[in-house]
Order: structure tokens, then sequence, then C-alpha cells
């Protein structure tokens, strides 16, 4: 059975929200800047990706990334998030999902986009691990991700059907983005 340790380090590394992609439809600085238009505050991004497993210790997992943009001024955009990690367990039961929600500004230049991560708003739910458990996750989530920029270049994301996109990492399954769309019945 994996340890909350081994789970954290393993879907630690797919919180990063835009991944790297060279020669295929790599956006420009131009798309990406109509791609930021498009998404006023209010509006929500949703990120799906499906994380293959490894055959030995880890699942296979479906990860989910929702982004509210809060606000955006003097070439800041602010997110709230919520990713969830979605691993097999009992049908119809969430038990086994981590979520980790955090606050992010993002910024951008000519070369691409920088990320950061606010550590002291981040918080993780993870039922079957249990409060100590989740603050172990929520302890390597911090150390891993908060207070560091990071920096994503433009040629990572393929703008697909406007406003959707996909982006990629290296070594990594890529994330298929959409802007929510909520009913108003």
């Amino acid at each position: 059975m994996k340890t909350i340790k081994e789970i954290a380090s393993r879907l630690g590394v797919m919180v990063v929200i835009v991944g790297t992609t060279y020669g295929v439809s790599a956006a420009t600085r131009e798309e990406m800047q109509r791609l930021d238009e498009a998404y006023p505050p209010g509006s929500v991004v949703v990120c799906h990706s499906d994380l293959p497993g490894d055959g030995k210790l880890s699942l296979p997992t479906t990860m989910i990334s929702r982004g509210k943009v809060e606000s955006k001024e003097n070439g800041h955009t602010l997110f709230s998030v919520s990713v969830t990690w979605r691993t097999p367990g009992a049908k119809g039961s969430d038990a086994g999902d981590l979520i980790l929600t955090f606050r992010m500004n993002q910024r951008s230049d000519e070369k691409g986009l920088y990320t950061l991560i606010d550590p002291e708003s981040m918080a993780v739910t993870m039922s079957a691990a249990g409060p100590a458990g989740e603050e172990a996750v929520l302890k390597g989530f911090r150390s891993r991700f908060g207070g560091t920029e990071n920096f994503a270049p433009y040629s990572q994301t393929e703008i697909t059907e406007f406003p959707a996109y996909i982006t990629r990492n290296p070594g990594e399954a890529p994330s298929y983005c959409r802007k929510e769309v909520r009913d108003h019945a």
C-alpha cells in the first residue's frame, strides 16, 4: 500500500498547471494574450488529465483542476485553484480523492508565463489519510510548490478550439483545458 509520502511525491509533480510541448502548434505570445482575455474575472478554467499508472505502486489517476479568475490587475491574474486527484476505489465513492486548494498569481512577459502559488493558502483534503496524513501531504506540497515562481514558455500551450487549449509537461500526460460554462436554467 502506498504511503502518504509516496502519494504526495507522485501527485505533487502533477500540480503544475502549464506543461511543455515543442513543435505541436505551440501558441504565440499574441495568441496567449488573446486566450488570457477570454478568461475575465469570474470565469473558470477546468483542466483534465488522465495520468497512467506505472503497473507497480502508482494507480491510474484522473487529475481535474479548476481555477477561478478572481482578479486581473497590473498584468497579474489571481486564481483560486482546486486540484483533485481521483484514483480507482469503491464505485461511487470519492473517499480516495486527494484535493489541493490554493491561490495562485500569474503574470506573463515576452517569453512566457510565471506562476506563484501562495504556500499559506494551500489546504489538503484526503479523508482516507486522516488529519496526520493530510498534514504530511500538505507539508510536502508547500515545500515543493509554495513560494517559488515557476516559468512556462508559451510553446508549452497548444490552443485547440478557442478558448480551449492543451498543455504538456515532458514525461507527463497532456492536460486538456476549457472554459467552464454554467447553465442559466
